[in-house]
This record gives structure tokens, sequence and C-alpha cells, in this order.
């Protein structure tokens, strides 16, 4: 179904509005409905540039190949590179929209619509008096209408929340990101640092040690200390991609040096089907790459950070299927940490006043128990185990004789925990049972890691 489609039933079917706003928006409807061109009635995906020169938001067609019309009512949906500031124009092929329109006394708002989100707009173009009239009707930006013109019969405010609540059926909705933690809010090793060729937040890697990686609120801060080569900053790929798929590669970020964003199929980060070069700035710039997969199948997900104190602060990043960067999808902290856990999981104490305990299970020897632990979700693979802090196993529930642990080992993983070895240097009961304990005088930590 078109976008005008969806959009049509949505304003003439709600029961609670027909009435009351059935005179509104009517001349509006009627024009979608009296449109017979198939290539009016689908959304036309264009690129945008803006001219802060002369303010204007060039929009362009992507599709060269599609009949694009000089005149009617024309939906069209972009990724603005910069935010739309009251006064700003549209122009799309050619053809200007000033941003206080001929039909109204009001302008678009500012703020319409933000630089990387997904926006649609339905501009009326109408031959008259020798002269086009161009008309800016519908503004939908990231799921909620901006803007809505009603031949001047009511507020713009009312009647973008009119349309608020139907914005999401009349809308592209960006594509979900082949990336987990693409925000890079996850941080389960909770540390405000990384160096060295290591594993960062979760799921992200620098993969040789030419710098660091520093975490921010709301972005992270990738450093290149060599004099020569890049740092790379990457993830892998958990769905194996076929020969002839078309992926697009999209980084928000700002800084300094020189940048490349690619595909790649090693840890040194080889090049696959071509990437994207460009010189960060000051301002925080979306930069989109789009490659058709050929014989080499890439692994990475690859951002790199070339040249010496080139400095990039990174805020999102996405992989999507298909030619075309739908922009960033909407957030959700617990489904990510969901996908994050599956790799790499933390247990630290709760508080400071009881014994943290992790889990049960027997004795294998006199050195050795076997203790299973549950775990929110099932570990994608097997994790390493590391520990910091004082922990016990514990027969009888009293700490004070508890058996203090030198070492822990992953030796199963189960679809609802993960079997541990857990060692010591002697004198555990064969045939007990003993729990895993941690004190609660200090921060301890266990970390089940497979972040890979």
């Amino acid at each position: 179904m078109g976008f005008l489609k969806k959009f049509v039933a949505l304003v003439k079917g709600t029961p609670d509005w027909h009435e009351k706003y059935n005179q509104d928006m009517s001349y509006l409807y009627e024009a979608l409905n009296d449109m017979e061109s198939e290539a009016g009635r689908s959304i036309i995906p264009c690129s945008a540039v803006y001219d802060s020169t002369n303010k204007v938001h060039v929009l362009t067609p992507l599709n060269s190949s599609q009949t694009i019309p000089t005149s009617g009512i024309i939906p069209v949906t972009f990724i603005p590179d910069a935010d739309f500031h009251a006064g700003d124009k549209l122009r799309f092929n050619g053809q200007d929209c000033d941003a206080a329109y001929s039909n109204t006394d009001l302008a678009v708002a500012d703020g319409a619509f933000r630089a990387g989100f997904v926006t649609s707009v339905v501009f009326q173009f109408v031959e008259a008096g020798g002269g086009t009239d161009r008309t800016c009707l519908v503004i939908l930006h990231n799921g909620e209408a901006q803007y809505a013109s009603n031949a001047g019969k009511a507020a713009n405010a009312d009647n973008a929340a009119k349309l608020n609540g139907l914005a999401s059926e009349a809308y592209i909705q960006p594509q979900d990101n082949l990336l987990d933690n693409g925000y890079f809010e996850i941080n389960q090793q909770n540390k405000a640092e990384y160096t060295g060729a290591t594993y960062t937040i979760d799921r992200w890697q620098m993969s040789i040690a030419r710098g660091k990686l520093n975490v921010n609120d709301r972005y992270v801060t990738l450093t290149n200390t060599s004099e020569t080569g890049a740092q790379y900053f990457r993830q892998p790929f958990e769905i194996l991609f076929q020969e002839g798929d078309v992926l697009t590669l999209a980084v928000m970020l700002r800084g300094s040096g020189q940048g490349q964003l690619f595909l790649g199929d090693s840890a040194t980060g080889a090049n696959i089907g071509g990437g994207l070069s460009f010189t960060p700035t000051d301002s925080w710039k979306v930069y989109i790459k789009t490659i058709k997969i050929g014989s080499i199948i890439p692994k990475y997900f690859t951002l790199a950070c070339v040249g010496q104190n080139a400095r990039f602060d990174i805020k999102c990043a996405k992989t999507e299927y298909g030619p075309y960067f739908t922009g960033w999808p909407v957030w959700n902290y617990a489904l990510e940490l969901a996908k994050c856990q599956r790799y790499a999981l933390e247990m630290v104490s709760a508080s400071n006043n009881e014994h943290g305990k992790v889990g049960i299970g027997n004795v294998l020897n006199e050195i050795t128990a076997v203790i299973f632990c549950p775990t929110p979700v099932s570990l994608r693979t097997m994790p390493s185990a590391s520990f910091a802090g004082n922990f016990r196993l514990v027969e009888s529930g009293r700490w004070g004789d508890g058996i203090p642990v030198t070492s822990i080992n992953a030796n199963h993983v189960t679809t609802n925990g993960i079997s541990l070895y857990v060692n010591t240097t002697g004198g555990l009961n064969v045939g007990k049972c003993y729990e895993l304990v941690f004190s609660s005088s200090e921060r301890n930590s266990l970390l089940l890691n497979a972040n890979l």
C-alpha cells in the first residue's frame, strides 16, 4: 500500500475525528483521492543537501528512472543532513517551496525536522497564472506531524495535533539496526577508558593497539595516538551475509583527522567492496556508505580513525539491508541490553550488608566444585570467566567457614545459565553441596565475557 493510500485511510477513517474535522481536512484527502498517477501515489525517496548560504534543503530524487511529476500532490521522504530552522526553504526537483506558505499566514516551526532522522513531506505544486503555487501540506518527522496546513482554517499546532498518532502508519519507519548497542550506552565492564587491542563497551572492539576509547555521556571518543596507521573500531556481524546482498552503513560523529567507513573481513580491517573516506568537522554529521557484497563475505562493520592524535566523538552507528539509510531506529535499552548480555554478563554486589550468592552446586573433588549460575538470558557462546574481589565456596551458610576461591572457569552453557568450575586450594567435602558467595565488604564482580 502506498504512502498516500495509508494517509488517506487514516484521516478519513477515524470515527472520532471524521465529523469534527472532515470539513477542515476535506480538501486534502479529496485531492489525494483524485490522483490517478501511480508515480504520484508512491512516495519518492530523495537525497538531501542543505545549502546554508541560501538556507535551502535541496531534495533530489534518488531513482532517476522514476517518473517525477512537476505538479499535483507529491509525497517525498529524505534524511536531512542539517536541522530545519524557521525561514528555511525546501526545494524538490528544482522547485522551491517557501517556509511561509501562500495558503496560510503561519510558517513551519523551527525544528520541524532534525539531521539524521527520516522525514516525509507532502508537497502540492499547482500551475496557476503562468507560474506555480508551491505549498507544503504536511511534514512528518520521526513518527509525528510537525506541520500540517489546512488552508488557514485553524492554527498550525492544532493541525499537527490532529495528525499525531496517525503519523506512524503514514510514515516510513526506520529499519532495524543489524548492529547491537548502536548508541554505545551499554557498558557492562563499567570502564571509563579502554586501551590496547581489546573489547571495549559491549560488542565493540578496538582491533589494533593504536589508541584508546573513552566512554562519555551519550557518545564515545575514539583517539588514534599512532604516528602511522589507523585505529579500528569495529563490531562483528552475527548474520552470515550472501553474495549480492546490499548493505548501507551509517555513523554519526564529529572530530578531527581522517575517517574511513567500510565492511571488513579480518581483524586488521580489510576493506570489502569499497568504503567511504571522509574528513570530520566539529559539528555532528551522518556519514553514509552503501555497499553491494561480492564474493568476499564481510565479517565486521569497521570505522577507521586515521592520523596521529585524530579523534572521533561517535554518537551512533548502524548497518541495514538495502541501498538507502532509513534513519535511526527508536532506542530500546532493555532489548539492546538483552542482546549484549548474550555475549557478556557481569554480576556485582547489590548492597554492602549482605553476602551475594552467585549459584549452587556439588563438589567434584577436594579442590573443585561445579556451580550452576542462572543467567537472565541465554549466552550466545562459551564465555571466559573472571572475578574481582573476595569469593568463597560456603557449605554451612557461614561466610567465615567458607573456602576462598582461586579461579573460576566456564564449563558448559545452557539455555538458562552456565556451569562453572570453581577452584580452591583444597578442603572441600566431596558429596556436599556448596554455594558460590562473594563478600559484602567491598565491590565484587563476576564477569562472563564472550564478547565475540
